[in-house]
């Protein structure tokens, strides 16, 4: 999978769209079919990833939001809020963390999701009360459990 991923990255690099899709796609299945959890997660996120760095961002935040493992979703979702945000997409990066805040199943899932830089809080100064918020909901579903 980490192969195909390769490919596809710099198929779009080069400007093949139509491969590079194609190549997306092959990766996607070649990661579904992994079973093992651990291993599939890892490509998935390495799928997401590439996904972003092509700024295919639909496919990368689906791509990401598919990972069961709490470690390689967080990762993968914040990889592409990274991305975002690298390419001005300040809103759509705001809107992705916040949901995924939102999402989050536990504190240490929070924690991984938390890529806020400069450029993010100057927008959207009240962020950190929604992390804030997003914090004290996961503590209270995780001790009534």
């Amino acid at each position: 999978a980490w192969s195909l991923v390769a490919l596809a990255q710099a198929l779009a690099a080069a400007g093949d769209d139509a491969a590079a899709q194609q190549t997306f796609t092959d990766v996607r299945q070649t990661a579904a079919a992994i079973a093992d959890p651990f291993w599939r997660a890892e490509a998935l996120c390495a799928l997401a990833q590439a996904l972003a760095a092509a700024q295919q961002w639909t496919e990368a935040r689906q791509t990401a939001e598919t990972i069961a493992d709490p470690f390689w979703r967080a990762a993968a979702l914040r990889a592409v809020a990274e991305a975002l945000i690298n390419v001005g997409q300040i809103d759509n990066a705001a809107a992705l963390l916040i949901r995924s805040w939102a999402q989050a199943q536990s504190p240490d899932e929070l924690t991984r999701l938390f890529a806020v830089d400069a450029s993010l809080l100057r927008t959207y100064p009240t962020l950190g009360g929604d992390l804030l918020a997003a914090f004290g909901w996961v503590e209270q579903v995780v001790r009534t459990a």
